[in-house]
């Protein structure tokens, strides 16, 4: 299971490229060589409608919709089973919208479930 936040921002280390925060997950667990890497870190910015040109940027160089996007593709890097999406639809607007087939889509490949959250 893996949770994505409505500010999920606060959760990237503004320090670390946008290539390592989504393959942290996978150093602890899968033994991959850097090419392969990074063209499986290419591989989920894509299912997230990011151009796989972004990897080497920080952070702060994202839009708040990028940001979040950038953690949909941190929390399928794993494949879990679950996926819980506490609000992390709200900074959406329009085609990158989560709620686009598209990115849904993208997401659901990787998943068996995804739970949406949200409160009135």
């Amino acid at each position: 299971m893996y949770a994505v936040f409505q500010y999920s921002s606060a959760a990237l280390n503004p320090g670390m490229k946008a290539g390592d925060i989504i393959l942290e997950p996978l150093d602890n667990y899968k033994k991959m060589r850097r090419q392969v890497r990074r063209k499986y870190a290419s591989e989920l910015l894509e299912r997230v409608e990011l151009d796989p040109s972004v990897l080497d940027r920080y952070p702060h160089q994202f839009s708040g919709g990028q940001q979040q996007r950038l953690s949909f593709a941190r929390a399928i890097a794993m494949r879990p089973k679950l996926i819980v999406l506490n609000e992390a639809t709200r900074r959406f607007r329009g085609n990158h919208s989560i709620r686009n087939p598209r990115i849904i889509e993208g997401i659901a490949t990787y998943l068996e479930y995804i739970l949406f959250v949200y409160y009135s």
